[in-house]
């Protein structure tokens, strides 16, 4: 199965109706995107391209990679995105929520719930965080990825006015320390 459960949240594939939900409250704002090495979508078609692109199991068998929506599972309601991509050896992730449910440990929880998924079965779970993002940095080491490392310009942030930014390298507690960049 592709995705998980954990208490309060699902990471699951898309539905129909999520790219409203996650163009309102994610992908379209200006705020959640600010660490990220992408502009806010610019739509909500925009966001379901993304979604009918990578949301799906050919997605994960034929590209290696998958996005998973983040679903708070009392109101059935689309809250962020988990994104997935296959490496040799590794599976990279990136993640993020709503600001509107900043705060209530979601995040904490749906990591949590991927490393003991079965997408994190006999691999390394392996991600990068902006140097001026500490609440993402604090959410990896409460979730129990270890800091591995520090890369230079890993990427240029489109929201910065295309500057480098420096990031931090973490890695699932299981397995011994990794070289990626």
């Amino acid at each position: 199965m592709l995705g998980f459960e954990t208490q309060r949240l699902s990471a699951r594939l898309a539905e129909s109706g999520d790219s409203k939900m996650l163009f309102e409250r994610y992908t379209g704002r200006r705020n959640e995107s600010e660490h990220l090495a992408r502009l806010p979508h610019s739509s909500e078609q925009q966001t379901r391209k993304n979604l009918e692109g990578w949301s799906t199991a050919q997605s994960w068998e034929n590209n290696n990679r998958l996005a998973l929506v983040i679903e708070e599972k009392e109101q059935r309601s689309a809250i962020g995105q988990l994104t997935l991509f296959k490496l040799p050896g590794a599976v990279e992730f990136h993640f993020g929520i709503s600001h509107d449910f900043s705060g209530k440990g979601y995040v904490t929880e749906v990591l949590s719930g991927l490393i003991e998924s079965d997408l994190a079965a006999n691999t390394i779970l392996i991600t990068y965080c902006s140097c001026e993002h500490p609440a993402a940095q604090r959410v990896l080491e409460k979730s129990g990825f270890c800091r591995t490392g520090f890369v230079a310009k890993k990427y240029r942030n489109p929201n910065q006015n295309n500057q480098w930014v420096d990031c931090f390298t973490y890695q699932s507690p299981t397995k011994g320390p990794i070289t990626h960049g």
